[in-house]
């Protein structure tokens, strides 16, 4: 399994957060070496963190720091991009590497449950950013007791000890039920509002 990212400020008031344990759930780390399809490297989230979200500033970081903080592209700097990654978890839920361009099948869906579930007793997040609509279901099949819908309804629910806010894939279609900042900023925003409470 990967390791997940957790920033060095990640659950403590001087975080960007002021606090709040924040946790996203990306899908899965892809790859185009056919030997490591499969496999893991338990650094390689941190990795990926460090280079793509924080170094480099790649779309689908960048989006969900916008997203969580309410700042928008053009008002962010390096320091404060650095400052929200290190007050967050950032987890991928696939626990190998897939193939680049293919889809999970249903049984490297289920191989994701139980690790999942160690990260939450782990990291303990208020707050867990669920980053896709297939990931959703899954996230939810892994809590205690399951979901009774298939697929399950509305855009919040338990995971772990958090509110789950669902989203569609960030750098996904921004097309009727995918991701707008608009729709689910609010969202996002009264959820991280309720964990300060």
């Amino acid at each position: 399994m990967f390791s997940p990212w957790i920033g060095t400020h990640y659950g403590k008031p001087d975080s960007i957060l002021s606090g709040t344990r924040l946790m996203i759930l990306g899908e899965s780390h892809y790859t185009s070496n056919d030997d490591a399809v499969g496999r893991t490297d338990p650094e390689d989230t941190t990795r990926n963190v460090e280079d793509w979200a924080i170094e480099k500033g790649y779309k689908f970081y960048t989006k969900l720091s916008h997203l969580v903080t309410g700042i928008r592209r053009e008002d962010w700097s390096f320091d404060e991009n650095r400052r929200f990654w290190h007050s967050v978890v950032f987890y991928n839920y696939i626990p190998t590497y897939l193939k680049k361009s293919k889809r999970p099948n249903a049984k490297i869906w289920r191989s994701g449950i139980a690790p999942l579930q160690l990260v939450l007793e782990d990291v303990r997040p208020e707050v867990v950013l669920v980053c896709g609509l297939d990931l959703w279901w899954y996230a939810m099949k892994a809590q205690p007791g399951g979901v009774a819908l298939n697929p399950p309804g509305g855009d919040t629910g338990a995971v772990g000890t958090g509110l789950g806010v669902r989203i569609p894939h960030p750098t996904g279609s921004r097309g009727v039920g995918g991701y707008t900042y608009e729709r689910y900023r609010p969202l996002l925003e009264q959820a991280l509002a309720e964990a300060r409470v």
